[in-house]
């Protein structure tokens, strides 16, 4: 017998092992995308930001993969950056934006 369950934001940043700083900050999709040229930092050295992953530094190649693993569907063209990508990449740059990731994942999964 299937037993269905029904849980609240906070409960499930909680469940994470999040904290109420986390539930309070701001949303991912708060933060204002950039233009594709202002992305130009996470690109290696020579290549212009286009959307695409296959020129990203290391450590954004990372992340972005590890989004992609995690979070999002398996569909579309997998060369290229998907969703609210280059935002949450960014958000990860030299100057580290806080934003909230138990929101963050409660908007992608529910």
């Amino acid at each position: 017998e299937e037993k269905h369950y029904k849980v609240v934001f906070p409960t499930f940043a909680r469940l994470l092992g999040l904290d109420r700083k986390d539930c309070r900050s701001s949303a991912i999709n708060e933060i204002l995308a950039l233009s594709m040229d202002e992305y130009q930092d996470m690109y290696l050295k020579g290549h212009r930001a286009d959307g695409q992953i296959v020129w990203l530094k290391p450590y954004y190649y990372v992340l972005n993969n590890i989004l992609c693993q995690i979070l999002y569907p398996k569909s579309g063209d997998s060369t290229h950056l998907r969703d609210d990508s280059q935002v949450v990449l960014d958000c990860f740059g030299d100057e580290f934006t806080k934003f909230s990731i138990s929101r963050y994942i409660w908007d992608k999964i529910f």
